[in-house]
């Protein structure tokens, strides 16, 4: 069974949409959900970070003026430091598009294709204006940009970045992602890979290269990428809940 066939028997695994693009020997697999609005996250329905957008816009810098212009990142990593020896194995992106919120997932299928991931992160990250991250401040954002450095990429500039973690972690805790998604969404997870195998099934994959290895690697990156709107909107919610409402049906 070839590359194409394995990812695509990764389709019947979950009822999102999904497209997935297959790699020639010189291209990471790309992996492209886009799902619906009505998409529940917990308790949470996806279009109506858009639909009450203009409602919390007050809490957002003035160069935002629609959720278009937000990029959602969360990365899949073979440690849990951020010196030189950790690479970011799977890069996780959303943002909304119409009326739909896409999902890229960027796998590099083998260390020397680390670099095309990079650039094909910084493509998107140069047409976006804020970033939301979990934990990104400490984690995601550091690592990224030394292994920009590394490989002496250009235009990985600062941006407004909502850290979510430091928005909630006075709100719920403990304040790791999971038990945020139980409080703040009424999300629980059902049993999946632990984040402290993440590393090992990476290097399972190089050595097997079964693609099968990462498929709840991928999903648990995917629903860490739907949360985070969710999040957010929650944590606007709860710093000014008597306008909220007022607003919503």
């Amino acid at each position: 069974m070839d590359l194409k066939d394995k990812l695509n028997k990764l389709k019947g695994k979950r009822s999102t949409p999904s497209r997935v693009r297959p790699s020639a020997s010189d291209t990471p697999p790309l992996f492209q959900r886009k799902v619906d609005g009505d998409h529940k996250i917990g308790d949470f329905i996806l279009k109506e970070f858009k639909k009450l957008f203009p409602l919390y816009l007050p809490f957002f810098p003035s160069v935002l003026s629609s959720p278009e212009q937000m990029l959602f990142l969360d990365l899949e990593t073979t440690s849990l430091s951020t010196g030189t020896g950790n690479m970011p194995f799977l890069v996780g992106t959303g943002f909304f598009e119409g009326e739909k919120f896409n999902v890229l997932q960027y796998l590099v299928p083998s260390p020397p294709l680390e670099m095309d991931v990079l650039v094909e992160l910084l493509k998107l990250w140069k047409k976006k204006d804020v970033v939301i991250t979990y934990n990104g401040k400490t984690f995601d954002i550091p690592l990224l940009k030394n292994r920009m450095v590394i490989y002496r990429l250009e235009g990985f500039e600062e941006k407004k970045h909502y850290d979510l973690y430091q928005l909630v972690k006075k709100m719920v805790k403990p304040a790791n992602l999971h038990n945020v998604e139980r409080e703040m969404l009424k999300l629980e997870r059902p049993p999946g890979v632990e984040g402290g195998d993440i590393p090992r099934l990476y290097f399972e994959f190089l050595e097997r290269g079964e693609i099968e290895i990462l498929r709840e690697v991928l999903e648990r990156n995917l629903q860490d990428i739907l949360s985070l709107p969710a999040i957010l909107y929650r944590w606007v919610e709860k710093k000014n809940p008597l306008f909220f409402n007022d607003h919503q049906e």
